[in-house]
């Protein structure tokens, strides 16, 4: 198991949702919304933590990381669970969050959403916004209200849309993303 994967295996063996790794520093989890230390991690360095990184990315997303200094994807550990993963670089180095996917959709119900907010999935034209900071629920909210999706829809995409790949049981998705579908889409 590579060091990565052991890292990603104790943020869910301990039920944090997102893994921090930082040339400079400790390897950290947030935990419950509380981020902590890794206890008996080392402090990595940016070289060890770039080759930690580069294994598990792609030759040609490596390419693009060390080209724009920023890097997403979705990597997934057969059997452990699938991550969201941002590669970036700070000033002292290079830096990585990984996001932990649920495996299970939670319902509109379980999460104590209004009628109004369920009801967004059922509109068959206009464009619907879902925004917030990092950590508010955006994607834990649009996988529940889609879930119950039988139809055709199109989903133009700016952010990962491997995430919840479980949500087209149903139904059938058509997706767009930002520098995989549309080279010519770009955020500035």
């Amino acid at each position: 198991m590579s060091e990565l994967d052991r890292l990603l295996q104790y943020l869910k063996e301990n039920d944090g949702s997102d893994l921090h790794l930082s040339a400079g520093l400790q390897p950290r989890i947030r935990e419950k919304g509380k981020i902590r230390l890794i206890e008996g991690e080392p402090v990595l360095g940016d070289e060890a933590l770039r080759g930690m990184l580069r294994e598990i990315a792609s030759p040609r997303a490596w390419q693009e990381f060390e080209t724009t200094r920023d890097l997403d994807f979705a990597y997934g550990i057969e059997g452990m669970a699938r991550f969201r993963a941002n590669y970036f670089v700070q000033n002292q180095g290079a830096a990585a969050v990984f996001r932990i996917i649920p495996e299970e959709i939670i319902s509109v119900e379980k999460l104590g959403l209004s009628e109004a907010i369920a009801g967004l999935a059922d509109l068959n034209q206009g464009l619907v916004l879902v925004t917030g900071p990092t950590g508010s629920g955006k994607s834990t909210t649009l996988a529940a209200s889609k879930a119950s999706l039988t139809s055709l829809i199109s989903l133009t995409s700016l952010y990962y849309p491997e995430l919840f790949k479980q949500l087209f049981r149903r139904c059938i998705g058509t997706w767009r993303t930002r520098n995989t579908s549309n080279t010519a889409c770009t955020l500035g």
